[in-house]
């Protein structure tokens, strides 16, 4: 009985997630999936581990009905065939070895022959061709249900959700296919889902669940329905979230029509990742010394673009094996990856393996002891962190019979011995019955970010994080990343951003490079934290020849020192400005223009500044010499050299003048008109301008910014006389004068 109950439980898990999209493939293969041929995995295959324990063989990951029972029947017929073989079939691996039927030209084969060979693809991992043999065979028998529902499910796996809600649309037109085939309704809202159209996937969901099933298994079904409704209807209320990330493609020097995913960075300047390449992403399925195996490639940052990525020249990167999930500890000496090779069985094997750094490389690998790698199941995405007491603790994600679903989050510290200790289960906080995977903990905040489908999710796989007690003992404060991070596809490896630098994650999301299709395969994203705003306050000042004063109005430009391209501007009032930019424009610089002064600039890095508020100073100059400029003028009745009533308005301003220059000497000049003898004329100007300069230096005005000159009639302003020789009052009245002009500076 207790081993009858587990496998109904294993069995119950695998219907329940049946239609859900996992990724592509940091899988027990170790590597993502080459976009023609490999598709993700969803959490039936984390139960074939568990079933192979109980030494029972299970259908294959698997959306429809009608398929797990075709595919049950074969894998009961391999198993008495051979039943001295214990086969674990890791599926999504591209190195299993394909049956010779599947290179057999699809004009050539017979309706039954492709329904069969498709089948085989179905319980081997290949979606891709396995939806090529169902759709040429239903191109022969339109009518066949059963097929189109297989041709759905492979397409679902290969995550070509458009197909998929296409085909699941066709089955859900007639009341016999609804009957047959009572997970369409539920399998083409995931695929609405995945696609990003949640109000129709929506009103699948809820016609799912209107419909009224005894079976036990069904109503569980309904369970997750719901959940799956509540996790687009959250879609809202995350995007009104203040945005934590941005999110940035990486360019096609790393981004291939392959998948290319596990990305892992030391710094800005060199990223690692693993992907699975060769001559042609449409066809990767092939046999002998032509397989094709992930590795590990490199690509630096030159100039603010990433080279083309090479192969890493190394003993970590096999011939014969899938080389993934590079993760190298914080002191630069060890490598942590996944490794997944198969025997002459068929079996897979998916370990943890360690390299050292030599000096001259890094060397051949080792696997971990059984405590990590347990024997009975696949162990992968490892990543290493010093906890407080300086212990390497190692987080990774394994399908272990002990766990609580499809892919558990486990943890081991290492001992004094340098051996990795019993691996201890995250916990149900974390760990749900899918798949929780690609396990990254911040030890500075004490933050583990991981992604899963067991969760209320926006998608297939959602990036979430949550926060570790400081005894190590609880989690809290469980969230999703948001609408930026995730999507409605797969989202995964998500590495941090740390201090406003780059961080990582992979996606199917729409608008990768897709060969197949649109959502096929995995590309590598930067995501980086938004950094929010920041208030930069200032004073313009006027430097006029070292003099200083604020200025009173005018505009300040906010400009990007990449393109010089306008942010910003802001009015200038009584001297002060106040602008808010947003940190993400890092160099910028604030300048400020007025007529006859040299153009005022402030260059600043605002992504350096954590303060919300930055306070600065612009000073607009004006080199120009007010040397030789009459700064004023007052005037005189006829042969005096008292000063009018209005006199005082000029005074002061010529005044104000040198209180502001008051390295400037003022000639003060006194001028008469031409009535009278020279001597006479020579004395009057010398009194007026004794008087002008004593009122001036009665209101603390320094004898050294002055001089007294006179110049009698000998500098007429005006004509004294008419043309016709007769009298010019006004002429005369313009002569009798003192003028104030500034002739030099003081030494």
């Amino acid at each position: 009985m207790k081993f009858t109950g587990m496998l109904n439980k294993v069995l119950l898990i695998t219907l329940l997630f049946s239609g859900v999209s996992i990724f592509a493939q940091t899988t027990d293969d170790g590597g993502a999936l080459a976009k023609k041929e490999k598709a993700p995995k969803s959490v039936s295959d984390t139960t074939q581990a568990k079933v192979d324990k109980v030494k029972k063989e299970k259908a294959p990951k698997n959306i429809s009905d009608s398929t797990q029972t075709k595919v049950e029947k074969e894998k009961t017929a391999k198993v008495k065939k051979d039943k001295a073989t214990k086969v674990k079939v890791e599926k999504g691996s591209n190195t299993v070895q394909v049956d010779k039927v599947a290179n057999e030209s699809l004009a050539n084969m017979k309706f039954a022959k492709k329904k069969k060979a498709g089948l085989k693809m179905m319980s081997k991992g290949y979606y891709f061709d396995a939806a090529d043999y169902f759709q040429s065979a239903l191109n022969e028998k339109p009518k066949k249900w059963k097929l189109l529902s297989f041709l759905a499910d492979a397409s679902m796996k290969s995550r070509n959700y458009v197909n998929a809600e296409n085909f699941y649309a066709k089955l859900s037109q007639t009341k016999k296919g609804l009957k047959k085939f009572p997970l369409t309704k539920y399998n083409q809202g995931l695929a609405l889902k995945a696609m990003g159209n949640y109000a129709v996937a929506i009103d699948s969901l809820k016609s799912f669940l209107a419909r009224d099933y005894k079976k036990e298994e069904m109503l569980s079904m309904k369970k997750f329905a719901r959940r799956e409704v509540q996790g687009m209807e959250m879609a809202d209320t995350l995007s009104k979230r203040p945005i934590e990330y941005k999110f940035f493609s990486l360019n096609q020097n790393i981004n291939t029509a392959f998948n290319d995913y596990a990305p892992f960075s030391l710094d800005l300047f060199n990223l690692y990742f693993s992907s699975q390449r060769g001559n042609d992403p449409y066809n990767l399925t092939v046999t002998g010394a032509s397989k094709v195996y992930s590795k590990f490639y490199e690509s630096k940052k030159f100039a603010g673009d990433w080279s083309i990525a090479s192969v890493i020249s190394s003993d970590i990167n096999s011939q014969l094996a899938n080389s993934s999930d590079a993760f190298v500890s914080a002191d630069g000496k060890s490598m942590y990856y996944t490794r997944s090779s198969e025997d002459a069985n068929g079996l897979i094997s998916t370990k943890i393996f360690i390299s050292e750094n030599s000096g001259s490389g890094w060397s051949v690998g080792r696997p971990l002891n059984e405590f990590i790698n347990d024997l009975s199941s696949a162990s992968k995405n490892p990543m290493v962190f010093l906890n407080s007491e300086g212990k390497e603790v190692l987080y990774f994600a394994s399908n272990r019979l002990s766990g609580r679903g499809g892919y558990d989050i486990y943890y081991s510290i290492k001992s004094e011995s340098g051996e990795y200790g019993r691996a201890k289960n995250a916990g149900s906080a974390i760990n749900t019955p899918g798949n929780d995977v690609t396990p990254f903990f911040d030890s500075e905040s004490r933050t583990l970010y991981f992604s899963s489908n067991g969760q209320i999710n926006l998608g297939g796989l959602d990036i979430f994080r949550a926060t570790q007690s400081e005894d190590g003992t609880e989690w809290t404060n469980l969230s999703n990343l948001g609408t930026v991070v995730n999507s409605s596809a797969d989202d995964y490896y998500f590495r941090p951003a740390k201090n406003y630098g780059l961080g990582y994650l992979v996606s199917n999301r729409r608008g990768g490079n897709a060969v197949k299709c649109e959502t096929c395969s995995d590309d590598i994203y930067s995501v980086r934290m938004v950094r929010g705003n920041v208030t930069v306050m200032g004073t313009v000042i006027e430097d006029i020849n070292g003099v200083r004063s604020s200025t009173k109005n005018g505009i300040v430009e906010v400009r990007k020192t990449s393109d010089n391209s306008l942010l910003s501007e802001a009015e200038i009032k009584d001297g002060r400005f106040s602008v808010v930019i947003d940190k993400e424009n890092e160099g910028i610089y604030l300048s400020s223009k007025k007529t006859d002064f040299e153009e005022a600039k402030v260059a600043l890095n605002i992504g350096d500044y954590k303060p919300e508020s930055i306070i600065t100073e612009m000073t607009l100059k004006r080199t120009f010499t007010y040397v030789g400029t009459k700064i004023g003028t007052v005037f005189f009745d006829y042969d005096k050299f008292g000063l009018r009533p209005e006199s005082p308005d000029t005074l002061n301003k010529v005044m104000a003048f040198i209180k502001q220059f008051p390295n400037y000497i003022v000639e003060v000049g006194g001028h008469t008109d031409d009535i009278g003898r020279d001597i006479y004329n020579d004395s009057l100007g010398l009194k007026r301008a004794a008087a002008v300069n004593r009122y001036i230096l009665s209101k603390e005005i320094s004898s050294s910014n002055t001089v007294v000159k006179s110049f009698g009639k000998r500098a007429p302003l005006a004509p004294n006389k008419n043309p016709d020789g007769s009298d010019n009052p006004d002429g005369r009245q313009l002569n009798r004068r003192v003028e104030f002009v500034v002739i030099g500076e003081k030494k």
